[in-house]
């Protein structure tokens, strides 16, 4: 699976472990000064890291009092003996907290989105409540099942298996991803979200493992710069939702291979993410930033991203 760039991205709560064991691809889509712009929006208030120190620190600020005990047995022992370990970057950015919340809690409505807009044709399908199948297209397969989840904490199981041309046989990885967001507001209203996804790759074929840890360095900055990408998908979204949902509505019928409940529950999180930011505007008028009145006026353009 390549990977760098919205095009190949999962998604940002289950999938970025497939990223880890992807083959490199473009860092950078041909109109690179364009995709920087928009990356620009998104805050880094902290830069990932694979030191020991965050390491051990992730590992005892993962809930595991909120697990079963089965559960608690299976992501001690992927986190005590993963090979890889990442903490990818903290992240501040401007979103609606009902549409980052709605996201995080539907990836498979992340991954149609893109299969819509023609940046993707990565597959995701809910097969429970809390479970999910991925197939990347190119050999990557995924099951996911998120362990726990509450307003600030996400933590997931992945069961990967990638085939690669240069590989007689499939490799296979568990994973255990632990997403931690809050939020806050500014003086003139706007919300923010500030997250963080902690990352531990256990791989059984030791051979892979070891090359695996060799290409780490180059592999930590693609997974970082597609956390970016994904989250600032999930605010052009928030803000397409502000100011532009007939196009989102619209959208919204070009999705396909999920739940038909999903199209529904988009369209009323449209409305009410427009209707909230009308009644913010009209009560705070005078406060409505220039970026906004911009975004307002012009189409988004994710196509930039690909």
């Amino acid at each position: 699976m390549r990977a760098g760039t919205l095009k190949t991205s999962v998604s940002a709560s289950f999938a970025v472990v497939l990223l880890a064991l992807s083959m490199p691809g473009d860092a950078l889509s041909a109109d690179s000064r364009s995709a920087e712009e928009l990356l620009s929006r998104i805050q880094v208030t902290a830069e990932g890291t694979s030191s020991k120190n965050d390491r051990d620190e992730a590992i005892r600020q993962i809930p595991f009092k909120s697990l079963t005990v089965e559960q608690q047995q299976e992501v001690r022992g992927i986190v005590n003996s993963s090979d890889l370990f990442r903490r990818l970057p903290t992240l501040t950015f401007e979103v609606d907290p009902g549409v980052y919340r709605y996201f995080i809690h539907h990836p498979d409505v992340v991954v149609s989105i893109w299969r819509a807009l023609n940046v993707s044709n990565y597959q995701m399908k809910q097969t429970g409540a809390k479970d999910y199948e991925a197939d990347s297209g190119d050999g990557t397969l995924g099951v996911l099942e998120v362990l726990h989840r509450d307003d600030n904490h996400q933590v997931i199981l992945c069961d990967g298996e990638m085939r690669s041309p240069v590989l007689k046989r499939r490799v296979r990885s568990k994973v255990v991803l632990h997403l931690v967001n809050v939020y806050s507001t500014d003086r003139s209203g706007r919300t923010f979200v500030t997250h963080r996804l902690d990352m531990f790759v256990a791989i059984p074929n030791q051979g892979f493992g070891a090359a695996a840890k060799l290409t780490k360095p180059f592999s930590n900055v693609i997974i970082d710069r597609n956390f970016k990408e994904v989250s600032l998908f999930v605010q052009m979204m928030s803000l397409a939702m502000r100011h532009q949902p007939d196009w989102v509505e619209e959208l919204t019928g070009k999705m396909d291979g999920i739940l038909a409940v999903r199209k529904k529950e988009l369209i009323d999180l449209t409305a009410r993410v427009f209707v909230a930011h009308q009644e913010r505007q009209q009560s705070n008028a005078s406060e409505v930033s220039q970026e906004e009145q911009k975004v307002a006026s012009q189409p988004l353009d994710i196509s930039a991203m690909k």
